[in-house]
């Protein structure tokens, strides 16, 4: 079994799909655009780590379509010296990412001079990170980092003009016995919702979460309309 290509192919599904999630803060709300690259595959499953294998150092999406292709094969990854256990987890994960992006509800920021304050040492560069550990894989938690993509579109998207908007992408996942969430700022998930074949004719809108507080609201608002 090749699970960086299962990985792959997990990942592959999510092209072409984007989530709207509303997270609030102290009265305030942000909306999140959830956007998926062919690029971002190669870091979330870790390839950067292997700089002694040659056929990673091409573009990280010219790397994702190899393995696509089968050209490039975890037994590849193996030969690594770099290689640990870990990896091997950190690709589990990423084969269900979508099912940590549509049942996670434990949302955060990333600052990580609030993960040193909680004693953890990291080089991730991050916006936002979701927890999520309902899934039996690996360590106990599970995240998902993002990050906040500039010059990336997020047209496909209609949100209130007072409602600030990031456009974001996966920037890392893995497990862990730490809780990277620890001096973290917690926000509260309002809703959630996943766009299918967004920007095409065929789109398909699912509301996988919405609290009670923010439907109601949103119901008042269509009445007095």
């Amino acid at each position: 079994m090749d699970i960086l290509y299962d990985a792959a192919q997990a990942y592959s599904r999510l092209i072409g799909t984007k989530y709207s999630i509303v997270l609030g803060y102290k009265q305030r709300a942000i909306n999140l655009i959830l956007n998926f690259y062919k690029d971002n595959f190669y870091h979330l499953a870790g390839l950067h780590n292997f700089k002694d294998i040659d056929a990673l150092s091409a573009r990280p999406e010219a790397v994702y379509k190899k393995i696509l292709s089968k050209n490039i094969t975890y037994n590849d990854i193996l030969k690594s010296g770099h290689f640990d256990e870990k990896y091997k987890i950190r690709i589990l994960d990423l084969i269900e990412l979508e099912k940590y992006l549509d049942k996670g509800t434990d949302f955060f920021g990333w600052d990580k001079r609030n993960a040193i304050q909680a004693k953890i040492s990291t080089r991730i560069k991050a916006d936002y990170l979701l927890k999520n550990n309902s899934l039996q894989i690996g360590y106990k938690n599970h995240f998902v980092f993002f990050a906040i993509q500039v010059g990336r579109d997020n047209e496909c998207m209609v949100v209130p003009v007072d409602m600030p908007t990031d456009s974001v992408s996966p920037a890392s996942l893995f497990s862990d016995q730490k809780d990277y969430s620890q001096c973290q700022k917690r926000y509260t998930l309002l809703c959630k919702e996943k766009i299918i074949n967004a920007d095409k004719t065929t789109e398909e809108r699912n509301v996988l979460y919405i609290a009670d507080s923010y439907k109601s609201m949103h119901e008042a608002a269509a009445t007095k309309q």
